[in-house]
């Protein structure tokens, strides 16, 4: 698959990587950050669908909202755009809270904010992305 998505704060080339070797780069940067087994990181890269599946495996046990789907975490957000991670800044920049306080906004908001950020930084062009998370997992899916 000849593209390039942006992802933790890097561009990544699948034409020249595998989705092993992305894993592991993603993994290690996320275990510097946050600590080892943290967060544990996968991608699947379908190439006869055009698709990239990802996964973040994290636990909000205390602060998770099963009826509020629509919206993602701040620290979500974060973690799809690397956000903080070697002092990497989002280009385009989704609203935030005063303070350093958590909150989340609307996923639709957010895909918007990552599709232009991905686009100035040099990734190729996305036709969709779906997120979807619950109290464990973090999942994204990007079509091209």
């Amino acid at each position: 698959m000849k593209k390039t998505i942006f992802l933790v704060g890097k561009l990544y080339d699948l034409s020249t990587k595998t989705a092993n070797v992305v894993e592991t780069d993603v993994q290690s940067r996320l275990d510097a950050h946050y600590g080892s087994n943290y967060i544990i990181f996968s991608i699947n890269v379908c190439k006869q669908s055009k698709e990239v599946t990802i996964n973040f495996r994290r636990n909000y046990n205390e602060c998770y909202h099963p009826e509020n789907r629509t919206n993602i975490f701040c620290a979500d957000m974060d973690l799809i755009t690397g956000r903080g991670i070697e002092g990497f800044a989002v280009p385009c920049m989704w609203p935030i809270a005063p303070f350093g306080y958590p909150f989340s906004t609307g996923i639709d908001e957010f895909i918007t904010c990552y599709k232009e950020s991905a686009k100035e930084l040099g990734a190729s062009r996305m036709k969709d992305i779906m997120i979807t998370h619950d109290k464990d997992n973090l999942n994204v899916r990007l079509f091209f």
